[in-house]
């Protein structure tokens, strides 16, 4: 099985439907995405052999100091994950990614299998790292016109 095949069967067992990714990496040969609930998942395919997945979680924050604490978080996130499985985040085009390769000589139940606990990871990433909005509210209250100036 190859690749972008791969993605298909992955696609069909878990009942998606797949569209185009506008942003797609010109040199991928396959780019698709799927919405799901809290987020994107986008598949691209630059050989034959492996199926790229990731996940775009958050924008990084502006400030290097607020962005380096986000990272912290996100790594003592990762150190969990680990501890029972590979997990992989990185920075790319000023957001935080997760990312999962998978490769074409995988069956499709072993992908499978792989893909869900890589979404069920994610999910533990994003309810354990602050949110924009959420970081949002929590800055509206520490002002201290909101606090009566206690903090």
């Amino acid at each position: 099985m190859q690749a972008a095949e791969l993605w298909q069967e992955l696609c069909k067992r878990a009942g998606w439907s797949a569209v185009a990714d506008p942003a797609a990496d010109s040199a991928a040969i396959l780019a698709e995405q799927v919405e799901l609930d809290a987020y994107t998942l986008k598949a691209a395919v630059f050989n034959a052999d492996e199926l790229y997945l990731y996940i775009d979680l958050l924008p990084l924050p502006a400030g290097q100091n607020e962005a380096a604490a986000l990272l912290k978080q996100a790594a003592a996130c990762c150190a969990q994950i680990w501890l029972q499985r590979p997990y992989y985040l990185c920075t790319q085009d000023g957001a935080l990614r997760a990312e999962l390769l998978l490769h074409a000589e995988d069956d499709a139940a072993k992908a499978e299998e792989r893909l869900g606990a890589f979404l069920d990871d994610t999910d533990f990433v994003q309810l354990n790292l602050p949110s924009q909005a959420g970081a949002a509210a929590a800055e509206l209250f520490t002002q201290p016109w909101m606090t009566g100036g206690l903090l």
